[in-house]
C-alpha cells in the first residue's frame, strides 16, 4: 500500500484514499475539478479537496471499479 502524502491541490486522474482534516478516511475516491468523488458507498456525493490533509494512491482502481460495476448489472 502507499505511503500517505500531503496533499497540495496536486493529483493525477487516479483512485485516492483520503485522509481529512478531521481524522476521517475515505477510501476510492476519484478527483475531478479539486473535489473527490467517494465511490465506496459513503453517500456523500464530494469532498472538496480543501477537506484533504492527506492522500494515497488507492490500490483499488479502474480495473477493480469495472469488474465490480460489470458483477452487479449481471
Amino acid at each position: 500500500m502507499q505511503e500517505w502524502q500531503k496533499y497540495t491541490g496536486e493529483y493525477s486522474q487516479q483512485f485516492y484514499d483520503l485522509k481529512l482534516k478531521s481524522g476521517t478516511i475515505i477510501y476510492h475516491c476519484w478527483p475531478f475539478g479539486g473535489n473527490f468523488t467517494p465511490v465506496d458507498g459513503t453517500g456523500d456525493v464530494y469532498i472538496d479537496g480543501g477537506r484533504v490533509d492527506f492522500f494515497r494512491v488507492c490500490q483499488f482502481q479502474w480495473e477493480e471499479y469495472r469488474r465490480g460495476q460489470e458483477t452487479k448489472e449481471e
